[in-house]
């Protein structure tokens, strides 16, 4: 109570100290909201990382699984042979051999033995019309993606070469 006497000790309102409060309070505010943000990216990486690690034990479950099946298939030699006879069957084979055939050589008879390696070995009695034709067919076979192993064998070259061959053949796709 003040009996009209002036206050000699206090200030007063001052209009700075209001502004001050205000800045006060929106920074708070301010770090209020950043404090929420960074707890809410926090829990979404976790999340994500949980995510990621469970990919990744699926994942390494799957190639287990996959290890395992070709584990099993390898100690099944009738498998091996069935899996050879789809990927080399004899029109794929052929076809394969045609692609690298030049001109004057053909391929007379073939003979296609599948092993329990899960390979097919080829024995190919060629006749060219002559013996740079039939170098030419070499060539191209030992250049093929498709076959490995090549053996030239018996040649009979007095003008018309025959000649016998074998190979194993190797499909599209299989790193043998």
């Amino acid at each position: 109570m003040s009996l009209g006497l002036p206050e000699f000790g206090s200030r007063g309102e001052d209009p700075a100290r209001g502004v001050w409060r205000a800045g006060q309070i929106a920074g708070l505010m301010a770090l209020a909201y950043a404090a929420a943000i960074a707890v809410t990216e926090g829990m979404a990486a976790s999340a994500a990382d949980r995510s990621r690690e469970k990919a990744s034990a699926e994942v390494a479950a799957m190639a287990q699984s996959a290890e395992s099946s070709r584990r099993t298939l390898l100690r099944n030699a009738d498998l091996l042979t069935a899996a050879s006879s789809v990927a080399s069957a004899p029109d794929r084979v052929i076809a394969d051999i045609e692609a690298l055939l030049p001109a004057a050589v053909s391929v007379v008879s073939y003979k296609i033995d599948y092993q329990q390696d899960a390979s097919a070995h080829l024995d190919l009695v060629v006749v060219a019309g002559g013996p740079e034709a039939y170098d030419r067919f070499l060539s191209a076979l030992s250049k093929s993606k498709h076959f490995s192993d090549i053996r030239p064998g018996a040649e009979i070259r007095p003008g018309l070469v025959r000649a016998t061959v074998a190979a194993v053949h190797r499909p599209k796709g299989t790193d043998r």
